[in-house]
């Protein structure tokens, strides 16, 4: 979680299913560089890795932290990303995902040439070191702004990397260097996770939620939802969002096959 009043990025860890924590942990070495409140966590194994927009230099970069002990304790943190043009996409969420085979990959919005085109990059220790940056997409969105919208990674059971982005109001799907899919229009916000070997892909659309099971037509998911977020699941995937409940915000959450 973001400290507002610290600027900093903490991590807490529990080791009895959430009865007790220790921490925080504190995973930005330079203070009040994660006071922009967007990061990315995923875990493999005892193998947890953290990647945030970070404001320690000129302009935003994509950092990161590793713990190699379920969050125990943290390596020092570590640039991944550093934009030639200054700065990445200041308001975008990053996203984090590890392979089966121990792979991890990060992606996040470049702010290149007056382009707001998502990149990612995979690191094949760990996390210990990432590989080149790579562009998701052979077209491009020119735009003097932030969408904030930064997408969602995730790996197939059968291990390839699946990103899911928007370019204006158009999302697509994508594999690791594969030309991209248009799944739909006017829409924003996708995420993706795999319950067992379905995918799952929601969106926001409408005022609602739209959710693809793999291959079939996109259906109804919510109404007057926004903010979802999804994790995979050997059966099912979890997903939670926002919605207005008699008038109030309100968080729910469902298990979807």
């Amino acid at each position: 979680a973001i400290s507002h009043e610290g600027g900093d990025l903490l991590a807490w860890t529990s080791t009895d299913r959430g009865v007790s924590w220790t921490g925080p942990a504190t995973l930005n070495t330079a203070p009040k560089s994660a006071r922009e409140g967007l990061h990315a966590m995923a875990a493999s194994g005892e193998r947890v890795a953290v990647a945030w927009l970070d404001l320690r230099n000129t302009g935003t970069e994509l950092w990161g932290a590793l713990s190699k002990n379920g969050g125990a304790s943290w390596e020092p943190d570590a640039r991944i990303y550093q934009s030639p043009d200054g700065s990445i996409c200041q308001c975008c969420a990053p996203s984090l995902a590890f392979g089966a085979r121990g792979e991890l990959a990060a992606m996040w919005r470049n702010a290149l040439g007056g382009a707001r085109d998502l990149y990612s990059a995979l690191s094949r220790d760990g996390g210990q070191t990432f590989g080149p940056a790579e562009k998701l997409g052979a077209g491009t969105w020119k735009l003097n702004a932030c969408p904030m919208d930064g997408g969602s990674m995730t790996f197939a059971p059968a291990g390839n990397r699946l990103a899911v982005w928007r370019r204006e109001r158009t999302i697509f799907a994508s594999e690791a260097s594969a030309p991209e899919k248009q799944l739909t229009v006017n829409a924003a916000q996708p995420v993706v996770a795999y319950a067992g070997r379905t995918r799952l892909i929601l969106w926001e659309a409408s005022g609602g939620l739209m959710l693809q099971r793999g291959s079939e037509a996109p259906v109804r998911f919510a109404e007057n939802a926004a903010a979802a977020s999804i994790a995979s699941g050997p059966e099912a995937a979890v997903i939670v969002w926002e919605a207005s409940v008699n008038g109030a915000k309100t968080i729910l959450i469902d298990r979807v096959r």
